[in-house]
């Protein structure tokens, strides 16, 4: 089983005249969690999800089930269903009040009691405009022998539906409430978060689960209440920015899947524990706030190796760490996670270390082998972390140990190496025959020619051993920090210039092995592709106007193998609109809210370099009418990338009659 991850204190913030409460009537189930729609009748949300109280964490039976939530949720923000299917209820009463008039007390037989009105608005929360105009003109009718509905009534019905429309906000402005009420009400307008209500039914129907999500908007509005401004680089900067693994993750950056538990550190690192609940979380708690742990030094250990128990006292072997953009994760069948970085990593300044080794068998014991790893001869980016695995039930955390196997036979031995750095982690593993005599071993017709496209080359060599032993593995380094391996032929593409030694490494079942080093020149720097800088945040004024703000957030991910990953997008773009009133910024609703993306991608070699072949994104669009923001995620094929300013974000604000365009292009190189 694969994953790739597409993938970084609770401020309990609200306001208590803008504060959502819980509505009346949730009490259907999604298996025994407590999950409910207000509706009990007609569930939106099928089980695929449980909820582990012990833990505080969701729990998904299987990848599958979170796409599928993930559809449902889409679907259900796309239509969602306003006034809670009693808008014929809702307007059926305003027209008996219009009537017959209402009352403060509930003895009368024809006027309707004011509280079961404001009861009934209350269940059908979230109100649609035409509810709340509809609203705003029973308080401006002739007919009501009051004049018009309680002020507190009003002010409570509209500050709850806080996010009003420019549409709605003109109409209550105009209308004859109280300045001190129509004050109230813009005040607790201003103070609401940037709403999602399908994702609020989501995690509020969950008794007890505290989502990360909604800790990221209560701390939002926390921050814009308290003046920041949402220029600010740190607002809205969170160690997870995709907003449905914010919504699945609870406020401790954690979600369990398909036997998985994934835990987010920061902004890239990510750990990965296999195992039932108790055991994964017993390993999370062996880690430091990074997600690391550091192997021992100074243990004792004997050429026959530390068992695989007795390292697990040290650090959890069912362990792996991540980047949360765009690690692979390996899953060996045997309770072990192994990771190796994609080529989003391998192309920073700072590349993760890779796990290099080499061996030989002890000429006086052929059940002995002598390990080295030389990591450290590729890889100067400081301090990293190895430890070793000999495929018998043992391991060792020596850099280069000699370990005596205790029967003759075919081992898998795996060095796993690793750092702080976004989740670096990365595993060799070699099949090894272990108690074979060996004779000599050779490489032959070693040949490296060019191809037409400029820093390309293509490699093939032969190999063979006196004894005719097969060939175990086969290692290319390439000289530039990346390496291959698996076949005698190969094509690497160069994306810098200068003098590069290339070496064939070749072991043979029987433990021989031979290398070969050609050094290769004067090979030109290719057009960059798929580099790590691909995210754009600006916020502008618009309208002429230094109270409404536009701001626009958009990230290009790193190349992705596409193998069971929580999720499939590529490139993300939000846009979002602001308005400043009574001195603070606040998430205002605009009238429209369109984004388009458009461009070419690139077709990747085996190395991840940019191939000529480019193919065009479909015509892909974020819309939205009356919301704050808008938000759109695209996936594209695997193992395609960017290159420099190849994707286009269009990013179209409309608001009381004006209107707003920005272009934003992704993938420039360093």
């Amino acid at each position: 089983m694969k994953y790739a991850i597409v993938l970084l204190a609770t401020l309990l913030f609200t306001l208590p005249s803008c504060k959502k409460e819980r509505p009346i009537g949730q009490s259907s189930k999604l298996f025994d969690v407590g999950f409910s729609i207000r509706s009990s009748t007609n569930p939106l949300f099928s089980p695929f999800v449980s909820y582990n109280s012990s833990y505080g964490v969701l729990v998904f039976n299987s990848l599958d089930d979170l796409h599928d939530l993930v559809q449902v949720l889409e679907t259900y923000d796309s239509n969602f269903p306003f006034n809670r299917e009693r808008s014929a209820e809702i307007l059926s009463m305003i027209s008996a009040i219009e009537t017959h008039g209402y009352t403060l007390e509930s003895n009368s037989t024809n006027e309707i009691f004011i509280d079961d009105f404001q009861e009934l608005l209350m269940d059908a929360f979230p109100l649609s405009d035409e509810i709340l105009l509809a609203i705003i003109d029973l308080n401006e009718s002739p007919n009501l022998s009051q004049g018009h509905l309680p002020y507190n009534f009003m002010e409570e019905v509209f500050v709850q539906n806080c996010g009003l429309s420019l549409t709605v906000e003109n109409s209550l402005l105009s209308s004859n409430l109280p300045v001190d009420s129509k004050n109230l009400i813009v005040y607790g307008d201003q103070n609401f978060k940037e709403r999602n209500y399908a994702f609020e039914d989501f995690y509020n129907s969950i008794d007890g689960f505290d989502s990360y999500y909604e800790m990221v908007q209560n701390t939002n509005a926390s921050n814009l209440q308290n003046g920041m401004d949402p220029a600010d680089p740190q607002f809205d900067r969170f160690e997870i920015d995709h907003e449905f693994l914010q919504l699945f993750m609870n406020v401790n950056r954690e979600v369990y899947i398909d036997g998985y538990l994934f835990k987010v550190f920061n902004e890239c690192r990510l750990s990965i524990i296999k195992g039932a609940l108790p055991d994964a979380y017993a390993s999370a708690n062996m880690l430091d706030g990074n997600g690391l742990i550091t192997p021992p030094t100074g243990i004792t250990e004997l050429e026959t190796g530390l068992s695989v128990a007795t390292m697990n006292n040290y650090i959890p072997l069912n362990y792996a760490a991540a980047s949360i953009e765009s690690t692979v994760i390996q899953d060996n069948g045997e309770g072990n996670l192994f990771a190796r970085p994609a080529k989003y990593l391998e192309k920073r300044e700072d590349p993760c270390p890779r796990s290099l080794f080499s061996f030989d068998r002890d000429q006086s014991d052929a059940l002995t082998i002598e390990f080295d790893s030389y990591t450290n001869l590729a890889y100067n980016g400081g301090t990293f972390y190895q430890y070793w695995l000999f495929g018998d039930g043992t391991g060792s955390f020596q850099p280069d140990p000699t370990h005596t196997y205790a029967n003759a036979g075919t081992y898998t031995v795996k060095l796993i190496t690793f750092n702080a750095q976004c989740g670096c982690w990365d595993v060799a593993e070699v099949n090894m025959g272990i108690g074979y005599s060996t004779k000599a071993c050779y490489i032959s017709n070693f040949q490296m020619l060019p191809t037409t496209t400029a820093g390309q080359y293509n490699f093939s060599a032969s190999a063979s051993e006196d004894n005719n032993s097969a060939i175990q593995t086969i290692i290319w380094d390439f000289g530039d920090g990346t390496t291959s391996s698996g076949s005698l032929t190969t094509s690497h593409q160069y994306t810098q210039s200068g003098i590069f030694d290339v070496t064939l490494i070749v072991h043979f079942t029987n433990l021989c092995y031979t290398s070969y080093t050609q050094q290769v020149t004067g090979i030109s720097a290719v057009a960059c592709c798929d580099v790590k800088d691909k995210e754009k945040e600006v916020t502008k004024s618009v309208f002429d106007d230094d109270k409404l703000k536009f701001k626009m957030k958009d990230k290009a991910y790193g190349e992705l193998n596409g193998i069971g990953q929580l999720f499939d997008e590529k490139i993300k773009a939000k846009q979002t609109f602001y308005k400043k009133s009574f001195g603070v910024w606040f998430p205002k609703k605009a009238d429209i809210h369109d984004l388009r993306i458009s461009g070419k991608i690139y077709a990747l070699d085996i190395e991840g370099g940019c191939l000529s072949t480019a193919t065009d994104i479909p015509f892909t669009q974020g819309f939205a009418q009356n919301k704050t923001h808008v938000t759109k995620n695209l996936t594209v094929a695997d193992n395609y990338g960017l290159q420099k300013n190849s994707v286009k974000i269009e990013h179209k604000l409309f608001y009381n009659n004006q209107s707003h365009d920005e272009n934003i292009k992704l993938g420039d190189c360093p």
